[in-house]
């Protein structure tokens, strides 16, 4: 199989350009080796991130802080949040909504975060800045934010 490019491409795409136009389904494939973190954006749901040799990370979510109540919220009491079902839609888009007495860096209360789930959250942290230290919201997952370029990133490790 070809890439639009020319390039030839088997179970993962080895080359990817933020400007060509990829329709990733339409191709079969299920994995991206992706050089570029501004290219994550315009993958579908279900790809995986390999970055070189390290772990997979898997988009999960795109979280959007909000001052405005959202239909069908959860509230986190221990973190003073409300937050959307993210799998609502098909984007995994889920609106965050912080209490004054929220306790959260102002980063992660002020600007989108994007998450990934990651088979290994220590791995995922090594070498990063750390805004959240790694922390269990909820039975079965731990998760962490790091900071990249000045914006919030957060990892999901899912106990299994």
């Amino acid at each position: 199989m070809r890439h639009p490019t020319g390039e030839k491409i088997g179970g993962t795409v080895e080359a990817f350009r933020i400007h060509e136009s990829v329709q990733v389904e339409d191709i079969g494939v299920t994995s991206i080796r992706c050089r570029s973190a501004a290219a994550i954006g315009l993958l579908p749901r279900q790809s995986k991130i390999i970055d070189g040799d390290s772990a997979i990370m898997k988009y999960h979510h795109l979280g959007i802080p909000t001052n405005k109540p959202q239909p069908e919220e959860t509230y986190l009491e221990r973190y003073k949040i409300f937050c959307t079902d993210h799998e609502k839609n098909p984007f995994g888009i889920q609106w965050m909504r912080y209490e004054s007495e929220c306790s959260l860096p102002d980063l992660v209360k002020h600007m989108p975060h994007v998450a990934f789930e990651v088979e290994d959250l220590q791995q995922a942290l090594a070498g990063q800045k750390i805004l959240i230290e790694p922390n269990s919201p909820s039975e079965g997952i731990l998760v962490a934010f790091i900071e990249c370029d000045g914006a919030p990133v957060e990892f999901l490790q899912f106990l299994r």
